[in-house]
Protein backbone atom coordinates (compact mmCIF):
# COMPACT_ATOMS: atom_id res chain seq x y z
CA UNK A 1 0.00 0.00 0.00
CA UNK A 2 1.35 3.38 -1.13
CA UNK A 3 0.67 6.07 1.16
CA UNK A 4 2.56 8.64 3.54
CA UNK A 5 4.39 7.40 6.27
CA UNK A 6 2.54 8.46 9.88
CA UNK A 7 4.95 9.48 12.32
CA UNK A 8 2.52 8.17 15.27
CA UNK A 9 2.95 4.59 13.21
CA UNK A 10 6.71 4.67 14.11
CA UNK A 11 6.23 6.09 17.26
CA UNK A 12 4.06 3.56 18.32
CA UNK A 13 6.53 1.17 17.55
CA UNK A 14 9.45 2.64 18.71
CA UNK A 15 7.92 2.87 22.43
CA UNK A 16 9.85 1.21 24.96
CA UNK A 17 12.56 0.38 22.91
CA UNK A 18 16.39 0.95 22.78
CA UNK A 19 15.66 2.56 19.70
CA UNK A 20 13.18 4.75 20.84
CA UNK A 21 16.02 7.45 21.18
CA UNK A 22 16.50 7.38 17.60
CA UNK A 23 12.95 8.25 16.30
CA UNK A 24 13.13 11.25 14.07
CA UNK A 25 16.63 9.60 12.25
CA UNK A 26 14.45 6.38 11.83
CA UNK A 27 11.08 7.92 10.57
CA UNK A 28 13.06 10.24 7.63
CA UNK A 29 15.50 7.26 7.17
CA UNK A 30 12.16 5.08 6.66
CA UNK A 31 10.01 7.96 4.89
CA UNK A 32 13.34 8.45 1.99
CA UNK A 33 13.22 4.23 1.48
CA UNK A 34 10.03 3.33 2.08
CA UNK A 35 8.79 6.17 -0.59
CA UNK A 36 5.24 5.95 0.72
CA UNK A 37 4.96 1.90 0.60
CA UNK A 38 3.52 1.17 4.13
CA UNK A 39 4.52 -2.13 3.68
CA UNK A 40 8.59 -0.99 3.19
CA UNK A 41 8.02 0.40 6.47
CA UNK A 42 6.46 -2.26 8.41
CA UNK A 43 8.74 -5.04 7.74
CA UNK A 44 11.46 -2.43 8.24
CA UNK A 45 10.82 -1.91 11.53
CA UNK A 46 10.05 -5.39 12.12
CA UNK A 47 14.23 -6.29 11.42
CA UNK A 48 14.75 -3.11 12.68
CA UNK A 49 13.16 -4.12 16.10
CA UNK A 50 13.48 -7.56 16.16
CA UNK A 51 14.24 -9.86 19.29
CA UNK A 52 16.85 -11.61 18.35
CA UNK A 53 20.05 -9.48 17.92
CA UNK A 54 21.48 -11.58 14.98
CA UNK A 55 18.23 -10.63 13.65
CA UNK A 56 18.28 -7.56 13.76
CA UNK A 57 19.43 -4.86 11.00
CA UNK A 58 20.31 -1.44 11.85
CA UNK A 59 19.66 1.69 10.71
CA UNK A 60 23.07 2.42 8.98
CA UNK A 61 22.43 -0.98 7.70
CA UNK A 62 19.63 0.18 6.14
CA UNK A 63 21.20 2.99 4.15
CA UNK A 64 22.69 0.97 1.30
CA UNK A 65 19.86 -0.70 0.03
CA UNK A 66 18.73 -1.12 -3.53
CA UNK A 67 15.45 0.40 -4.35
CA UNK A 68 12.19 -1.16 -3.05
CA UNK A 69 11.10 -4.52 -0.88
CA UNK A 70 13.39 -7.13 -3.20
CA UNK A 71 16.76 -5.33 -1.46
CA UNK A 72 15.33 -5.32 1.84
CA UNK A 73 14.15 -8.75 1.53
CA UNK A 74 17.57 -9.53 0.64
CA UNK A 75 19.20 -7.84 3.49
CA UNK A 76 16.88 -9.67 6.07
CA UNK A 77 17.57 -13.22 4.62
CA UNK A 78 21.38 -12.13 4.37
CA UNK A 79 21.31 -11.25 8.15
CA UNK A 80 18.66 -14.28 9.11
CA UNK A 81 20.87 -16.92 7.04
CA UNK A 82 24.59 -16.54 6.73
CA UNK A 83 25.15 -20.07 6.74
CA UNK A 84 24.12 -21.18 2.91
CA UNK A 85 24.96 -24.90 3.61
CA UNK A 86 22.33 -24.59 7.09
CA UNK A 87 20.01 -22.48 4.42
CA UNK A 88 19.63 -24.75 1.65
CA UNK A 89 19.40 -27.88 4.18
CA UNK A 90 16.62 -26.17 6.00
CA UNK A 91 15.06 -23.55 4.05
CA UNK A 92 15.13 -23.58 0.93
CA UNK A 93 13.24 -26.97 0.73
CA UNK A 94 10.35 -25.30 2.89
CA UNK A 95 10.36 -21.86 0.40
CA UNK A 96 10.40 -24.25 -2.59
CA UNK A 97 7.27 -26.25 -1.92
CA UNK A 98 5.86 -22.37 -0.41
CA UNK A 99 5.99 -20.87 -3.38
CA UNK A 100 4.55 -23.84 -5.41
CA UNK A 101 1.63 -23.86 -3.28
CA UNK A 102 -1.37 -22.74 -4.36
CA UNK A 103 -2.72 -22.62 -0.86
CA UNK A 104 -1.60 -23.38 2.74
CA UNK A 105 0.25 -26.29 3.31
CA UNK A 106 -0.20 -28.13 6.75
CA UNK A 107 2.61 -28.44 8.55
CA UNK A 108 3.17 -32.33 8.65
CA UNK A 109 2.28 -32.17 4.80
CA UNK A 110 5.11 -29.15 4.37
CA UNK A 111 7.35 -31.74 6.29
CA UNK A 112 6.77 -34.49 4.46
CA UNK A 113 7.61 -32.67 1.29
CA UNK A 114 10.19 -30.64 2.31
CA UNK A 115 12.23 -33.90 3.40
CA UNK A 116 12.15 -32.16 7.30
CA UNK A 117 11.87 -33.96 10.62
CA UNK A 118 10.02 -32.23 12.96
CA UNK A 119 12.86 -29.83 14.18
CA UNK A 120 14.22 -29.13 11.34
CA UNK A 121 10.88 -27.96 10.26
CA UNK A 122 10.61 -25.75 13.50
CA UNK A 123 13.52 -24.73 12.93
CA UNK A 124 13.06 -23.50 9.53
CA UNK A 125 9.37 -21.89 10.12
CA UNK A 126 11.14 -19.86 12.72
CA UNK A 127 13.25 -18.39 10.71
CA UNK A 128 11.22 -17.83 7.80
CA UNK A 129 8.51 -16.34 10.75
CA UNK A 130 8.90 -12.85 9.46
CA UNK A 131 7.40 -14.00 5.95
CA UNK A 132 5.04 -16.04 7.02
CA UNK A 133 1.13 -16.25 7.80
CA UNK A 134 0.72 -19.09 10.34
CA UNK A 135 -2.66 -20.52 10.58
CA UNK A 136 -5.03 -23.34 11.32
CA UNK A 137 -4.96 -24.92 7.91
CA UNK A 138 -0.98 -24.39 7.39
CA UNK A 139 1.59 -22.31 6.59
CA UNK A 140 1.91 -19.70 3.46
CA UNK A 141 4.34 -16.43 2.44
CA UNK A 142 2.33 -13.74 3.71
CA UNK A 143 2.67 -11.38 0.64
CA UNK A 144 3.04 -11.95 -2.59
CA UNK A 145 5.84 -9.71 -3.38
CA UNK A 146 7.96 -12.07 -1.54
CA UNK A 147 7.09 -14.88 -3.87
CA UNK A 148 8.08 -12.66 -6.77
CA UNK A 149 11.41 -12.09 -5.17
CA UNK A 150 12.66 -15.39 -4.73
CA UNK A 151 11.62 -16.47 -8.09
CA UNK A 152 13.54 -14.14 -9.53
CA UNK A 153 17.72 -14.98 -9.12
CA UNK A 154 18.93 -12.26 -10.78
CA UNK A 155 17.34 -10.50 -7.37
CA UNK A 156 17.30 -12.85 -4.55
CA UNK A 157 20.80 -14.30 -5.69
CA UNK A 158 21.61 -17.06 -3.46
CA UNK A 159 18.67 -17.18 -1.64
CA UNK A 160 16.54 -18.29 -4.52
CA UNK A 161 13.23 -20.69 -4.75
CA UNK A 162 12.11 -22.86 -7.60
CA UNK A 163 8.69 -23.74 -7.96
CA UNK A 164 9.76 -26.31 -10.41
CA UNK A 165 11.65 -27.97 -7.31
CA UNK A 166 8.56 -27.31 -4.94
CA UNK A 167 5.74 -28.82 -7.47
CA UNK A 168 8.10 -31.85 -7.25
CA UNK A 169 8.17 -31.87 -3.93
CA UNK A 170 4.41 -31.47 -3.42
CA UNK A 171 3.80 -33.97 -6.01
CA UNK A 172 5.80 -36.84 -4.60
CA UNK A 173 4.10 -35.94 -0.94
CA UNK A 174 0.55 -36.24 -2.57
CA UNK A 175 1.55 -39.05 -4.64
CA UNK A 176 2.69 -41.23 -1.79
CA UNK A 177 -0.40 -40.33 0.02
CA UNK A 178 -2.24 -41.79 -3.02
CA UNK A 179 -0.15 -45.15 -2.88
CA UNK A 180 -0.73 -45.68 0.74
CA UNK A 181 -4.32 -45.12 1.00
CA UNK A 182 -6.39 -43.31 -1.68
CA UNK A 183 -9.64 -42.96 0.19
CA UNK A 184 -7.90 -41.26 3.31
CA UNK A 185 -5.74 -38.67 1.60
CA UNK A 186 -5.30 -35.54 3.16
CA UNK A 187 -7.57 -32.16 2.62
CA UNK A 188 -4.68 -30.35 1.28
CA UNK A 189 -3.86 -33.57 -1.04
CA UNK A 190 -6.94 -33.86 -2.40
CA UNK A 191 -7.44 -30.66 -3.60
CA UNK A 192 -3.73 -30.21 -4.95
CA UNK A 193 -2.46 -33.23 -6.25
CA UNK A 194 -3.36 -32.70 -10.04
CA UNK A 195 -2.02 -29.63 -10.01
CA UNK A 196 0.89 -30.76 -8.33
CA UNK A 197 1.33 -33.61 -10.52
CA UNK A 198 0.30 -31.68 -13.54
CA UNK A 199 3.47 -29.07 -12.83
CA UNK A 200 5.90 -31.96 -12.37
CA UNK A 201 4.92 -33.55 -15.56
CA UNK A 202 3.82 -36.71 -14.28
CA UNK A 203 1.07 -37.50 -15.99
CA UNK A 204 1.21 -41.35 -15.88
CA UNK A 205 0.80 -40.22 -12.27
CA UNK A 206 -1.94 -38.09 -13.02
CA UNK A 207 -3.83 -39.84 -15.21
CA UNK A 208 -3.93 -42.84 -12.45
CA UNK A 209 -5.18 -40.07 -9.71
CA UNK A 210 -7.89 -38.83 -12.18
CA UNK A 211 -9.21 -42.24 -12.99
CA UNK A 212 -9.59 -43.50 -9.45
CA UNK A 213 -13.28 -43.51 -7.83
CA UNK A 214 -11.44 -43.57 -4.40
CA UNK A 215 -10.14 -40.77 -5.22
CA UNK A 216 -12.50 -39.19 -6.90
CA UNK A 217 -15.06 -39.37 -4.27
CA UNK A 218 -13.00 -37.29 -1.66
CA UNK A 219 -13.59 -34.53 -4.50
CA UNK A 220 -17.07 -34.39 -4.41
Amino acid sequence: QTCALPIYFVAARLQGTAAEGQQNRILAKLSDLADGNFLFASIALDSLLSANPEHRLTIDELGPLPPGLGGLYFAIFNKRFPDRDAYERDVLPLLDCLIAAPSAIPREFLAAAAGSDQRALIRGILELSPFLHSRGDGESLFHASVIEWLSNPDNSARFAAMSESGHKRLADACWGEFVRQPSAMSAYAVRNAATHLRHAARFPDLFALLEDDRFLQQLL
